[in-house]
């Protein structure tokens, strides 16, 4: 996140009770880059992250949607992608076997 005062204190909250999160420092260009702990007893629903400089009073608010589930049971965010890089270097192997396969039969017939 940019827009701070270089090394400047940012306070990052969780809104609709304010919690603070945590007060962080950004770097020499003004960005921030921190990782925070959502408290156990947060209300599911909707919440703000709002992160203010406290020298600067820059501000920026970060929608966020609280759901259920535990530490334990995050929810997944990816894809299982073993299935297509399988299948991706299968037909590669295969095209690379053709090719060699038709470069042998070139140098058969021009013999």
């Amino acid at each position: 996140m940019t827009g701070f005062s270089p090394n400047e204190n940012v306070t990052i909250t969780a809104h609709s009770t304010p919690i603070v999160l945590g007060t962080f420092q950004a770097d020499a260009n003004g960005v921030i880059d921190a990782t925070v702990t959502l408290p156990s007893g947060l209300e599911l629903g909707s919440h703000q992250l709002i992160v203010a400089g406290v020298s600067s009073g820059h501000t920026v608010t970060l929608p966020m949607t609280l759901t259920s589930g535990t530490a334990s049971t995050l929810a997944s965010t990816g894809t299982d992608l073993s299935k297509p890089i399988y299948l991706m270097v299968q037909s590669l192997l295969t095209g690379f076997g053709l090719l060699f396969l038709a470069a042998r039969r070139r140098r058969l017939l021009a013999d």
